[in-house]
């Protein structure tokens, strides 16, 4: 019998163990799955920024975020205004830091609207100090 309850331990450890590694590798692979769709989706977006630049009028108003940013209906707000939404899904405080040129600078805009901040808690896990730090930074 005790040789039974032995074995059977070992079952049970034995079995957590693979159940732990392939939760682990799983939940691994998922967030870099996840990171690299951010990455290529955010790749796109600037380069489409870039591209725009070529051809839109300088000046206006440039509205500079994640995907609360980019979901905002700018045009429908401000018709007949020279707006520019230069918003990204799942961006953070970095991101616009990396982005300034094809978002602000090369559109030379009179003001500059942003939001920024909500996705450094989950995707950086920044604390307030970070986050305010990166937002003076870009600002």
């Amino acid at each position: 019998m005790p040789d039974t309850w032995f074995l059977l331990v070992l079952i049970i450890i034995y079995t957590g163990s693979v159940w732990l590694v392939y939760r682990y590798a799983r939940d691994k692979a998922i967030a870099d799955f996840t990171a690299l769709l951010f990455k290529s989706g955010y790749d796109n977006k600037v380069a489409a920024f870039k591209e725009q630049n070529k051809w839109v009028d300088k000046g206006g108003i440039s509205f500079v975020g994640d995907s609360i940013t980019q979901d905002y209906a700018v045009h429908e707000y401000f018709f007949g205004k020279k707006v520019y939404n230069r918003g990204i899904g799942g961006d953070t405080t970095e991101g616009v830091l990396r982005r300034l040129e094809e978002s602000v600078f090369a559109l030379s805009p009179e003001t500059v609207v942003l939001l920024i901040g909500t996705n450094d808690y989950s995707v950086l896990e920044s604390d307030n100090e970070a986050i305010e730090a990166n937002i003076k930074r870009i600002i």
